[in-house]
């Protein structure tokens, strides 16, 4: 795919993307989707900083889910063992000098601020001090891109893509991520490909979120160049066109939900403008179709008068596509169902026409 297509793909299309929420630690994967599970970004690198601050003042780490009370009696017992004097109440600030005054490096003090609750974002101590990877869809999150963080992000995403998505057919190498470096600010937009292939975005118009402001191309200039690559692609993806002699749209089936599905997917196909004026025109109909699969794949009943209208204003969805093909059917040819398989629906050739 040309670059002008990669980027006309996310603006006029549903690129394809991850679906839940992970740390990359080190090349690994760890489930942090809070929407879903029991533990987010934020309370997973919590956890991991308590652990730490546990080991730094001799507790044990292992077991359960450590929570504020008890790190708060661990942290103060290790501090009366040391044989220090402090107030029970200010026991956070005598574990923060007791580990200063011992030579706690940035990253130890920065890890005890985020186990303990102490204004300290979890996320970037895990991004900036431990180096894992932030990754919500496909929006990643690191604190600096060297070709280590680079390697260890991809491995990160195939593991991901490996969990998720187990479809070994498809060509993940278009999936369209976003990186943001923490560091310096910078958002670089790639395909994971061209995350592999470790390209050089220096130049190139379509990572123009690279160049520092000030430095290489003016916008204007960069701004015409991103025309330059999209345009043609662009016209080429909106233009309309006729169905060939013999292409289906459907075929296998008489649900009248699947074929409207495939229909609305040929017809953005076939005119991406005329899509989405059908889709204006029928919106009401088109929700009722929604309905109606929400239902079906939640496995809940729909019944009723509501239920009725539903189907029939998928019939009408159907019927409506139906007639727009006949539009896009070149001389000579109709559209409706085969006649050797009356559930197979394409471009045929008029019989009448050629006798």
């Amino acid at each position: 795919m040309s670059h002008a297509g990669r980027i006309v793909k996310i603006l006029l299309e549903d690129a394809p993307e991850i679906g839940g929420e992970y740390w990359i630690i080190d090349g690994d994967v760890a489930f942090a989707d809070g929407d879903v599970g029991d533990v987010n970004h934020e309370a997973y690198a919590v956890d991991h900083a308590r652990r730490i601050t546990l080991d730094y003042f001799n507790q044990d780490s292992d077991g359960e889910i450590i929570d504020d009370n008890e790190m708060a009696q661990r942290i103060s017992s290790s501090l009366q063992d040391e044989g220090i004097q402090f107030d029970p109440d200010q026991w956070f600030a005598a574990a923060y000098a007791f580990a200063k005054n011992a030579g706690a490096d940035e990253k130890t003090l920065a890890t005890l601020l985020c186990a303990c609750d102490r204004g300290a974002d979890a996320r970037e101590v895990a991004m900036k001090y431990w180096g894992w990877k932030w990754c919500r869809k496909s929006n990643i999150s690191t604190w600096t891109f060297t070709d280590a963080d680079r390697k260890s992000i991809i491995r990160g995403i195939n593991q991901i893509i490996e969990q998720e998505m187990n479809d070994d057919a498809e060509d993940w190498n278009d999936l369209e991520i976003t990186i943001g470096v923490g560091s310096n600010g910078r958002r670089m937009h790639m395909t994971l490909g061209e995350l592999e292939a470790g390209r050089n975005v220096s130049r190139d118009p379509t990572w123009g979120g690279m160049t520092p402001s000030g430095v290489g191309e003016s916008q204007e200039e960069e701004d015409a160049d991103m025309l330059d690559y999209m345009v043609p692609e662009i016209k080429r993806l909106t233009s309309k066109r006729k169905f060939k002699v013999g292409e289906e749209v459907s075929h296998g089936t008489y649900n009248t939900i699947d074929l409207c599905r495939r229909g609305l997917a040929k017809l953005e196909e076939l005119d991406y403008a005329g899509h989405e004026r059908f889709i204006s025109k029928h919106r009401d109909t088109i929700e009722n179709l929604v309905r109606v699969e929400s239902s079906l794949a939640d496995e809940q009943d729909f019944n009723g008068d509501d239920a009725v209208d539903a189907h029939e204003d998928i019939e009408r969805i159907w019927e409506a596509l139906c007639e727009l093909f006949d539009s896009y059917c070149p001389p000579g040819t109709f559209f409706g169902s085969n006649e050797g398989s009356a559930s197979c629906y394409g471009c045929w050739p008029n019989e009448q026409d050629t006798d």
